[in-house]
């Protein structure tokens, strides 16, 4: 009896916890679009007056192949120096200044690949909303729908990965306490 109820006070927890978690995800949307529709829609739905200047411009804004992948190649490190961030404390002071010096450069690697997935995001809004608002744009109801897929799974993964960018800098900006036993130079 005494594990059921434990049981269900672990799952009501957990429960508990998923609700909230999945709450900042979608709290995070609320400021996610907005930046989407700043960087990539409003310049699409300004500055697009034919479909070749739609496709034009969507070719300067959005990214191409090799620089997303070479994005992602940057998000190694981004993710290595997260866990390392994470899970290992350092016990010298030289050592803890020199990673958040390292850290701080990849730390910009990480909300520039952000930039360019909320700039996809905002574009793709903008060529669906040109494509129903207007006769600049055509597709079939597959490419919509397509469309409609991408500004979803985008709008998730940018909630996500501005949630983790947000929480490592907070655990980055955290006071550490200084070492109150300080070496002699010749002993360290």
């Amino acid at each position: 009896m005494k594990a059921c109820a434990l049981m269900e006070s672990v799952t009501a927890r957990n429960l508990k916890k998923l609700k909230a978690e999945f709450t900042e995800l979608f709290l995070k949307s609320k400021t996610e679009l907005p930046l989407a529709v700043l960087l990539g829609a409003l310049p699409v739905w300004l500055f697009s007056f034919s479909e070749e200047q739609a496709v034009e411009l969507l070719g300067g804004l959005l990214a191409s192949e090799q620089l997303i992948k070479y994005s992602m190649f940057l998000a190694i490190p981004y993710a290595l120096a997260l866990g390392i961030k994470t899970f290992i404390r350092f016990s010298f002071d030289s050592s803890r200044e020199r990673f958040r010096y390292i850290y701080s450069i990849v730390n910009e690697t990480g909300t520039g690949f952000l930039t360019l997935t909320r700039t996809a995001l905002g574009a793709t809004i903008g060529v669906v909303v040109l494509y129903h608002t207007t006769d600049i744009l055509s597709g079939s109801a597959k490419h919509v729908t397509a469309a409609y897929f991408n500004i979803i799974s985008l709008t998730v993964i940018n909630c996500l990965f501005a949630l983790v960018n947000d929480w490592v800098t907070a655990q980055a900006d955290r006071k550490h306490s200084q070492n109150p036993i300080q070496l002699p130079r010749r002993l360290r």
